[in-house]
């Protein structure tokens, strides 16, 4: 029964309209290893609010739903240069 209610909710929210983005990625080393529970920081450059997210076992990470806007993700990693992207829209 549960997993027929989230399947019943997954559709309501396909029909709505909502002004949502997503910032995606993955985080490897300079061998192209998935980095797993690397920090990542995600920041609105308009309104400086934050998202703090941590990479799953394979490397990736996902923002959640963000408004529409520039962003800035950052890496921090202990024995790992600090690395940012500026300006991805989401």
């Amino acid at each position: 029964m549960r997993s027929a209610l989230l399947v019943l909710l997954a559709c309501f929210a396909v029909y709505g309209q909502f002004e949502q983005g997503l910032i995606v990625g993955i985080v490897s080393d300079p061998q192209n290893a998935p980095i797993a529970g690397a920090p990542v920081q995600i920041r609105s450059t308009t309104t400086n609010v934050a998202r703090d997210v941590t990479t799953s076992t394979s490397g990736e990470y996902n923002s959640l739903p963000l408004t529409p806007g520039r962003y800035t993700v950052t890496v921090r990693m202990m024995g790992f240069k600090e690395r940012s992207i500026r300006s991805m829209s989401a």
